[in-house]
């Protein structure tokens, strides 16, 4: 029997961006929200529960020969309902992983499979799987995954195993600590239930919770995901680019909203770029521990007669829910 296999796949792009020349067609300035797969397959679910999916899963049964016809299935197989064989695993159907923790940002692979359930009258076993992750203040960190088996398994003479594979990824935005993967497991033809806890470690660097609204971590690079410059110059017609992270953002029913702007003022205080609504922060998320955060980069390339001398990058961010706004200024200079 072949396994089979249900991916969500993304919908739509990444994030917002937006792309404008105010005052000069050689005058350009973008930016976007960094985002992750996770965070769009977690967007999917939120809007329609029933057909996205936080982890890819894999069900198969494990050395199964071609099928049979269901007269073959009369005998009822029963037995303690066991969930076994877990393991950590370096990729999808990959090998174990060495036990060491894992990283904000890591994808995280999981084996397992099942034992002692049992089959209807036809030959057909009925699994229900509940997967949930709960990160180290016993928050969910997706929805609880549910997958349902109805399989009809041949007649053997030792009952085959049913094989579980998952997959799925650790928010940049996690905190560090013990996390649990809390699997139930409930067999419908004998009315019989498992439970497995396994835990995980994530080392992760502290990060301090904001009750208020604000930029954090801001820097700028001279190329895009470039490392950090301290004091940036560049030349006239130059690109310079911009990285931070966005915190204390308000929720309602699962979603933002906020909007950020970004004026570069030139060395005389005039307005030389000017996007109003550069990004846009507004997709659902299930996941919103105390450290949670959103990145966003930006860049502005200046025009070739750029007049030389220091200039300003001013972010200016808007939380419609919360009905707060804040600035944030730093500057760069034009030799």
């Amino acid at each position: 029997m072949e396994p089979k296999e249900e991916i969500l796949q993304p919908q739509g792009p990444p994030a917002n961006s937006a792309k404008v020349s105010p005052k000069s067609e050689e005058i350009s300035i973008a930016g976007r929200r960094i985002s992750r797969l996770g965070d769009r397959l977690v967007t999917a679910i939120l809007d329609n529960i029933l057909r996205g999916v936080a982890f890819a899963v894999i069900v198969m049964l494990i050395g199964v020969p071609p099928p049979v016809s269901a007269k073959a299935h009369s005998t009822v197989v029963s037995g303690d309902l066991k969930i076994v064989n877990f393991e950590f695993t370096e990729s999808k159907d990959g090998p174990i992983r060495p036990e060491a923790p894992y990283k904000p940002g890591d994808k995280v692979y999981i084996d397992y499979s099942v034992t002692g359930y049992s089959t209807d009258p036809n030959g057909k076993v009925n699994l229900i799987s509940t997967v949930t992750i709960l990160d180290p203040s016993g928050l969910p960190l997706y929805p609880p995954l549910k997958r349902e088996l109805h399989e009809a398994v041949p007649k053997l003479e030792k009952p085959i195993e049913v094989f579980f594979n998952y997959y799925f990824d650790l928010p940049y935005y996690a905190p560090g600590g013990k996390y649990n993967i809390h699997i139930k497991l409930h067999d419908s033809v004998k009315n019989r239930d498992s439970e497995s806890i396994q835990p995980f470690i994530v080392e992760a660097p502290p990060i301090a919770p904001s009750t208020r609204l604000e930029f954090r971590d801001f820097y700028f690079s001279l190329s895009e995901d470039g490392p950090p410059v301290a004091q940036p110059v560049i030349q006239p017609g130059g690109t310079i680019y911009s990285l931070c992270k966005v915190f204390g953002i308000r929720f309602r029913d699962h979603r933002p909203n906020l909007n950020i702007s970004l004026k570069v003022i030139g060395p005389k205080g005039e307005v030389v770029a000017e996007n109003p609504n550069l990004i846009s922060i507004n997709e659902q998320r299930f996941y919103r521990p105390a450290t949670f955060f959103e990145r966003i980069s930006a860049w502005v390339r200046l025009p070739p007669k750029a007049s030389k001398g220091r200039y300003t990058w001013k972010y200016t961010m808007t939380d419609k829910i919360a009905n707060t706004r804040v600035d944030y200024e730093a500057n760069f200079e034009v030799k």
